[in-house]
């Protein structure tokens, strides 16, 4: 039983969708604090809805958008009972929610999560050994880490994006990302290593890396003793996973960890090309697909090393649902310094085209619900740069006076899919726009970008800023 649980259920109806787990989770965690205080949660105040957030405990920022979510539609359905008669987390900025996420007590990250702790990285040592465990280099049936601390410059395939492994007892080919070639070419040339990513307070804070042939390497202590020096580097690649721990605060990241954040990805991968949910996998057709690329041996048949160690919920809790992942996202579209007639043109010669695509996803205005295909337009929420600016998720259906305000930036679309309005406009009608949660297209994998809704909140006009 909820408090207030005819409301709590009638809003769980009104809802109509997978987010009727998630509302009843997080009723019951209010239910004590709503008791305490003797209210409703749509009548909590934005100091209640942030302790409430921090009580309820998130390791994820997927976790944390779905709970702000839930409550944010919440207090909306029944704001008409609150005094103010609006939502405070209006007043909020749309990622207010990730504060709440305490990730240093998980082991396994998302690929989003490596890249920001990478692009952190002072030393590129450190980053190349995260993306190497993360890529599926180990150690096979030689010593610990030997794929990585054996690899040497010579092993690279810069053509094919390759590298020759060998760990002492076998050898094998494995493609890499982009990604990875880049922090190859950077921690080759590296000469000296910066202590504690740079913030060494002691009085030696950077010191030269030995000279070899391997990717991997050490700085150079000046021990001349070649036993002692093969012992100090048994220990290299578990002293820079340290570096995650030490420096960005997941205590509980280990050099494994790192290892099975790579075989979520692939599992997420691999389900997004074939269209099954990972809790559908089978060992022949889809597991066995994690395990060669790491390295796993099978047992009559079946990958206990994988499964073992990751599972469909570790997917759905830092990646979401199949929906959410199988269409490959809309990426920010670098400038091509093109001038800006050119991309006027380009834009014009390809505005058709993209109006009609974006019709048969949304077939109204996405904020006014205008149907009259002659006063729609066809916006692009990161302005267009090129061809591929004209991906579905870069794209809204707006009526032309909202697509001139929005491009302006008086009016904008949070990544929580929540209209905000500038106090700049006077209008009444425009100001009802507030806070109204856009149509969203039927099929998850047709959202707008989240990343690119993101980028454009950093031209909306606020009266303070005049």
């Amino acid at each position: 039983m909820f408090y207030n649980d005819k409301g709590k259920t009638d809003f769980i109806e009104h809802m109509k969708n997978s987010y009727g787990g998630q509302s009843r989770s997080i009723f019951a965690a209010s239910s004590h604090m709503e008791e305490e205080l003797g209210k409703d949660l749509y009548d909590f105040n934005l100091v209640d809805l942030g302790k409430l957030m921090g009580q309820m405990g998130t390791t994820t920022v997927n976790a944390s958008r779905t709970k702000y979510y839930v409550m944010f539609n919440y207090i909306n359905f029944y704001k008409h009972f609150r005094a103010d008669k609006s939502n405070p987390f209006l007043l909020v900025e749309p990622n207010w929610h990730e504060q709440f996420v305490d990730k240093t007590e998980r082991s396994i990250l998302t690929e989003s999560e490596l890249d920001k702790i990478i692009e952190q990285c002072v030393n590129a040592q450190d980053a190349l050994t995260f993306r190497l465990l993360f890529e599926g280099l180990w150690k096979g049936e030689g010593p610990a880490y030997s794929e990585l601390l054996n690899l040497k410059e010579n092993d690279i395939n810069w053509e094919k994006n390759s590298l020759y492994l060998n760990d002492g007892v076998g050898e094998r080919e494995l493609k890499v990302s982009g990604k990875c070639i880049d922090l190859l070419k950077r921690a080759i040339k590296e000469k000296n290593y910066f202590d504690k990513n740079g913030k060494s307070k002691g009085y030696i804070k950077k010191r030269p890396l030995i000279e070899s042939d391997y990717v991997i390497r050490g700085v150079d202590t000046g021990l001349r003793n070649v036993e002692i020096k093969d012992r100090y580097r048994k220990f290299l690649v578990s002293r820079k996973v340290a570096i995650i721990k030490e420096v960005f605060k997941y205590s509980k990241v280990t050099p494994a960890t790192l290892r099975y954040s790579g075989m979520v990805k692939l599992a997420v991968d691999i389900s997004a090309a074939n269209n099954v949910p990972v809790e559908k996998f089978n060992h022949k057709d889809h597991w066995s697909k994690v395990a060669e690329r790491f390295n796993v041996n099978h047992y009559k048949g079946i990958y206990k090393g994988v499964t073992d160690n990751i599972n469909s919920e570790d997917v759905k809790d830092l990646y979401g649902e199949l929906v959410d992942y199988k269409v490959k996202d809309f990426e920010l579209v670098e400038n091509d310094k093109s001038d800006v007639e050119t991309i006027e043109r380009k834009k014009r010669i390809d505005g058709p085209a993209f109006k009609d695509s974006l019709i048969k996803i949304y077939d109204k205005c996405v904020i006014t619900d205008e149907s009259f295909s002659g006063v729609l337009e066809g916006c692009h929420i990161q302005p267009y740069i090129k061809e591929e600016s004209n991906h579905i998720q870069n794209g809204l259906l707006l009526r032309a006076d909202i697509h001139k305000l929005f491009d302006d930036g008086y009016i904008i679309i949070d990544e929580n899919y929540i209209v905000r309005v500038s106090s700049l406009l006077k209008s009444d009608y425009y100001k009802s726009l507030n806070g109204k949660k856009i149509n969203l297209p039927k099929e998850k994998r047709y959202y707008p970008s989240q990343k690119a809704l993101k980028d454009k909140m950093k031209f909306f006009k606020r009266a303070d800023e005049v």
